[in-house]
């Protein structure tokens, strides 16, 4: 995808609604999480180069709200494009006051969450995908 592509993309899905776009091709994906705020840019772009069917899958270990931070902490656990080690948490799914830690089997590089933070997740729905480093 071409620069001039994705500025387009970009352009029509901006105040939109649209938290995260996921775009693939044989190429590899582009990965848009877009800022809160309908006036502001888009707050993160990563393109990986990969092929998306070689991601895996982080599943959730019991049905709860999915917290990418830990409540207490404010603080993102894994970061798109970023490096994610074996066993590392990367969520917590949150049922009631008990907070269940999301681990990763293993490692890889982050392409992103599937459900949105505080959204409700059933036991094995997916969390997240990593490719292999």
């Amino acid at each position: 995808m071409s620069v001039e592509e994705l500025e387009v993309l970009i352009e029509q899905l901006q105040g939109r609604g649209i938290a995260r776009c996921e775009y693939e091709t044989e190429q590899g994906s582009v990965v848009l999480v877009f800022a809160a705020d309908a006036a502001a840019s888009v707050a993160e772009t990563e393109q990986l180069s990969t092929s998306y069917s070689q991601a895996s899958l982080v599943e959730s270990p019991k049905a709860g709200y999915f917290l990418a931070t830990h409540p207490l902490q404010g603080i993102s656990l894994a970061a798109v494009g970023e490096p994610v080690d074996a066993g590392a948490i990367i969520g917590f799914i949150q049922v009631g006051e008990v907070l269940e830690p999301v681990k990763v089997k293993a490692g890889g590089v982050m392409v992103g969450y599937c459900p949105a933070d505080g959204e409700l997740v059933g036991y094995g729905a997916p969390i997240a995908r990593l490719i292999p480093s």
